[in-house]
């Protein structure tokens, strides 16, 4: 599957969300970068435009977060295409499954083989490489799946208990599925699964882009 299967579009035409801002109420959208933009972009850059794309995504509701799952069906955006006509347009994913997705749309390169569990761990590292460091996407897994001891992970122990005791956290699954995206973001590019669990725009700085970092009513 190459990367030409995942297009880079306005997801569901367009990702549209109200949120509160200074001005008032307000209607949004995000629109990807272009595959030319997103290939000239450093790796931290891409890691940043990745998050984005998934928060843009889950935003758009079609995304159900849940663990122990890469994603629920290996054609990806072929049956994507064919859940909309049959109003299903949801994807089930993990933090990795979601990461590769969202790489994979907005990138120029070819997409994992999806096997069995390892099988596909590996495949998704190997895909991401020039993006994510494999220790850093361990991290990312542990902290979602809230395991520190799969067969896989290659980052050290001590490092991979942490990222899972932070996912520990959180009892809601969509909830840490949106945290690791945003401390991607708020850490400008680095999964960082230590401090504040929710880190705020207001105190680091970071910056989603027009979907999510909205002021709480």
């Amino acid at each position: 599957m190459l990367s030409s299967d995942f297009p880079n579009r306005s997801v569901s035409s367009g990702i549209l969300k109200k949120g509160k801002t200074a001005d008032g109420d307000r209607e949004v959208s995000y629109v990807p970068p272009s595959k030319a933009q997103f290939e000239s972009m450093r790796p931290a850059e891409k890691r940043v435009a990745i998050a984005k794309d998934v928060l843009a995504i889950l935003d758009a509701g079609r995304y159900v977060p849940r663990v122990g799952e890469y994603v629920d069906y290996p054609r990806l955006i072929q049956e994507v295409r064919a859940r909309e006509v049959a109003g299903e347009p949801r994807c089930t994913v993990c933090a990795l499954g979601a990461t590769v997705i969202s790489a994979c749309r907005l990138g120029t390169f070819e997409a994992p083989a999806f096997g069995n569990l390892e099988e596909t761990a590996v495949s998704i590292r190997k895909s991401l490489s020039g993006i994510f460091e494999a220790e850093e996407l361990d991290l990312m897994e542990a902290a979602f799946e809230q395991s520190s001891a799969l067969r896989w992970f290659v980052a050290r122990r001590e490092l991979t208990k942490e990222a899972a005791a932070w996912g520990e956290r959180f009892d809601d699954q969509e909830d840490l599925f949106r945290a690791v995206f945003e401390n991607i973001l708020a850490c400008n590019g680095n999964f960082t699964p230590k401090g504040n669990a929710l880190p705020r725009p207001a105190e680091t700085g970071a910056s989603h882009g027009p979907t999510r970092w909205v002021q709480d009513a």
